[in-house]
């Protein structure tokens, strides 16, 4: 008897985030459904979300400043030669630098997470990007922003664009009772610049100011989080840094702010698993937000640059349980509708099943 089409899902690395873990439920859901699949990880990182079946553990080097580690291309090369999967499916614009470096054996795939960042609009970059983009099969989008950018900026033909909208197991994020009469603000992501998690602080301050109480928790890791920790003092936000309990922490929240610039986004998760918990979302206008959150109904959607506005709507919902109620209700069910990870396995496995029969 043959053994099944093998499709190879390639990350950058293991990080106790979204990406890695949509990719790791996806990959145990897609398994046996047509084709074998397993994960590969490209660098040295710790095992905490995605689990890869194969681990590359390589180092980088200053080398990789030019845009390429030699030695994870030449690793890659060799592991591609042994597993020669029919499909290998780059999730991130890093892993698909390195697969479209090398000989083209199997379709490629390029599930695209986010929208770039402004200078990779300037001539040459996009010249280079649009070239990478060139080489996959299918450009799979996370979100329709983000195949309107691979259309309009990049001349990625219609034909090979797929709408592959990110998903959350209900089952896993649900609400649950409240365990205290006040309130809570969450903050969940990657502590970085372009998230600005010193908005959401700033936030909570404006409000202290006003007299609103609420309790305030910033969950995550990154390269600020030592920084933020005096105006985090100040403002009474208690900083958590990485969890792996993030499904128990949004079901004790009360509402979920959201303050990351554009750049680089595409579909936030985190949408999704405040929202199947039944969590009002506040958030700025990045791709991806206006899908997940209803405007007015599941919660608000503000400019990027507003923070008085994000402020006043945040203070809005924690002063009405009823209108946290409301819209957290609408939230749970408009992301169990659309947004759930059986839905976002069907338009995978029906993708590749295509792919895989050409």
């Amino acid at each position: 008897m043959s053994s099944p089409p093998l499709v190879l899902h390639v990350l950058p690395y293991d990080l106790p985030r979204g990406a890695q873990r949509y990719a790791r439920d996806m990959r145990s859901r897609l398994d046996g459904l047509g084709a074998a699949h397993r994960t590969l990880c490209l660098f040295e990182s710790s095992r905490v979300a995605l689990h890869a079946d194969f681990e590359l553990s390589i180092r980088k080097t200053g080398l990789a400043r030019l845009g390429l580690e030699p030695r994870a291309l030449v690793a890659l090369a060799s592991k591609l030669a042994e597993l020669r999967p029919a499909v290998v499916v780059a999730h991130g614009s890093e892993p698909l630098k390195y697969l479209a470096a090398l000989p083209k054996r199997a379709k490629l795939v390029y599930y695209k997470i986010g929208v770039v960042h402004p200078k990779a609009r300037a001539p040459l970059r996009r010249a280079a990007h649009a070239a990478l983009l060139r080489r996959a099969d299918v450009v799979a989008g996370v979100s329709q922003e983000c195949l309107d950018e691979a259309r309009d900026l990049f001349a990625v033909p219609e034909r090979r664009l797929a709408l592959i909208q990110n998903g959350r197991d209900p089952a896993v994020f649900r609400p649950a009772p409240k365990l205290s009469s006040l309130p809570a603000l969450l903050f969940v992501g990657h502590v970085s610049a372009s998230k600005r998690p010193g908005s959401f602080i700033a936030t909570v301050r404006a409000l202290r100011e006003a007299g609103v109480e609420c309790r305030a928790l910033l969950i995550g890791d990154g390269p600020l989080l030592t920084d933020l920790s005096r105006d985090a003092a100040a403002a009474n936000v208690t900083l958590l840094g990485a969890r792996q309990d993030v499904p128990d922490l949004l079901r004790q929240g009360d509402v979920f702010v959201f303050t990351s610039v554009a750049d680089g986004e595409g579909m936030p998760g985190v949408f999704i698993e405040a929202g199947l918990s039944g969590l009002p979302i506040v958030t700025t206008d990045v791709p991806g937000a206006r899908s997940c959150v209803v405007d007015g109904v599941s919660g608000y959607v503000v400019p990027i640059d507003a923070p008085a506005q994000l402020t006043r709507r945040v203070r809005e919902l924690l002063e009405s349980p009823s209108l946290r109620e409301a819209m957290g209700a609408a939230a749970r069910a408009h992301c169990v509708q659309n947004f759930s990870l059986d839905s976002s396995v069907q338009a995978w496995s029906a993708l590749l099943q295509r792919l895989l029969a050409t």
